[in-house]
């Protein structure tokens, strides 16, 4: 019968097909425990956060804000934030510090002093070269204590 053997034909194939697929197992890749979702735009972490503005006030940060104008740079305020150990951080529309730093300044070498109260002194000049360097990367002088010292580093 022509029928019949073509039957064969195709019920053998099928054995064959049946047979690789049980020898060769389950190639699937095991299970992985499900994934994380992935943050959304509003599981903002820093979103509530105390945070500190440029004049130490402690603030609760707000959602970063997408269509800010730009921002004025302040390197005293943000090296400050960093030295101290922190970061900057955009609350809203405004740089923040993640911590409360603490006001550096620095002397004609570099070395950073915290800001005595002005004495019952008069301190002696500041060198041209160290107005210079203060003011040219944008810090200003201040009298604290007894002498002149730089509201950012001047040697950078």
């Amino acid at each position: 019968m022509p029928g019949s053997d073509k039957m064969r034909r195709m019920t053998g194939r099928a054995a064959v097909v049946l047979l690789l697929v049980c020898a060769c197992g389950d190639s699937a890749p095991p299970p992985q425990s499900p994934k994380p979702a992935p943050p959304q735009p509003d599981d903002d972490p820093i979103e509530g956060m105390t945070v500190y503005d440029a004049a130490g006030n402690e603030q609760r940060c707000k959602r970063p804000e997408r269509d800010c104008p730009p921002l004025a740079p302040k390197p005293d305020f943000e090296e400050q934030c960093r030295v101290s150990g922190f970061r900057v951080q955009l609350c809203g529309c405004e740089a923040m510090c993640t911590g409360k730093a603490a006001k550096q300044f620095y002397d004609v070498e570099g070395k950073t002093k915290s800001c005595a109260p002005e004495g019952d002194c008069t301190p002696p000049a500041a060198s041209a070269a160290f107005q210079d360097a203060c003011t040219e990367r944008g810090f200003q002088l201040k009298v604290c204590g007894c002498e002149w010292l730089c509201s950012g580093d001047p040697k950078r």
